[in-house]
Order: C-alpha cells, then sequence, then structure tokens
C-alpha cells in the first residue's frame, strides 16, 4: 500500500476524531481526550499548524496515496536541537500493512539528513502495545528497555518501553 506524509487539513477533522475514538488508540494513547470529539480533532489539527511554525513539533498526516485521504498520524516532537521523540497512530482499518513502520522509517531518514544537529530519535509504547514496539523495530530502532513510571502526560505514572534510533545507526545501515 501506498502513502505519502503531507500537512494537516481541515478537511481531516472527521477523520482524526472517528481514528482517535478508537478504543486501541485510547488504550495506548492515555493521554487522549476521552470521549474523543470533533472539537478535539479540530484543534489536534490547529496544534499540528501551530507547533510546525514555533518549531516545536512536526506533525503530518500520513496519507493513502490513491485519494489522498488521511489515514494516521506522524508527529517529530523537536524539543532539543540533538534529541527529538516520535510518536504515531493509525487508523483501525490500516494496520497491519506495513504502512506505519514505512512513515517512521521515512520520516526518521528525513530528519537525520535535514537536521545535522540531530543525534538521536526516542520512542516509547506502553508495555502492552506489542503492535506499536513491532513498529519500532521494523523501523530500525532498537529496543533499550522498560523506563518505569517514566510518562505522566495521562496525569498519572506509566511504565514504558523506550526505543531509539541515533544518527550511527543509519550510517551503518545506509553503507
Amino acid at each position: 500500500m501506498a502513502s505519502y506524509l503531507r500537512q494537516w487539513s481541515p478537511d481531516d477533522v472527521p477523520v482524526v476524531a472517528e481514528a482517535c475514538a478508537d478504543p486501541v488508540i485510547q488504550q495506548f494513547i492515555t493521554a487522549m481526550p476521552r470521549p474523543y470529539t470533533l472539537e478535539h480533532a479540530r484543534s489536534f489539527i490547529a496544534n499540528a499548524a501551530q507547533n510546525l511554525t514555533q518549531g516545536t513539533a512536526i506533525g503530518m498526516a500520513i496519507a493513502e496515496a490513491e485519494q489522498g485521504r488521511a489515514i494516521g498520524s506522524i508527529t517529530l516532537h523537536t524539543g532539543s536541537p540533538r534529541h527529538w521523540h516520535v510518536g504515531y497512530w493509525m487508523a483501525p482499518q490500516w494496520r497491519n500493512r506495513g504502512i506505519t513502520s514505512a512513515a517512521v522509517s521515512a520520516f526518521a531518514h528525513w530528519a537525520f539528513q535535514s537536521y545535522p544537529d540531530l543525534t538521536r530519535l526516542s520512542l516509547y509504547t506502553l508495555p502492552a502495545n506489542a503492535a506499536s514496539q513491532r513498529v519500532a523495530e521494523r523501523s530500525g530502532f532498537t529496543r533499550e528497555g522498560l523506563l518505569r513510571q517514566w510518562d505522566h502526560s495521562a496525569g498519572f505514572a506509566e511504565d514504558v518501553v523506550m526505543f531509539s534510533l541515533v544518527r550511527d545507526d543509519l550510517e551503518v545501515t545506509d553503507a
């Protein structure tokens, strides 16, 4: 299945609202509003544009190639010049096709090529999110281990499984 990355559009609001109301996304992105409404989707898209302008994140829609319909999301959170964080989700009907892994890999390669000071991308999942862990590994990320009570984005401490991709990994792989 061919896909590409593009900027979010106001036309994507219904797709974002439907995808983010999915029980699996709700289970594994615990900071996700519940219930997830059209207004949440509008804010998500507006925040993606604002974050891009401010340089705090690069959030893109993963779009299917035939009609350009948004089917997932990928974001690079650009907290420091050397270390960024990757986040993503995929709408249920598009999972298990390799699309997310391809998007994560392509976005990671682009980031390292475009930003010479960048040395590390990190990505974390909840311990029970085996599908997201497979995406990380298939995208070239290395599992580093369990970080106990590391994430507090949902308002409480959660353990996470941390993955990383460093510039040196790509130099070895791309050679």
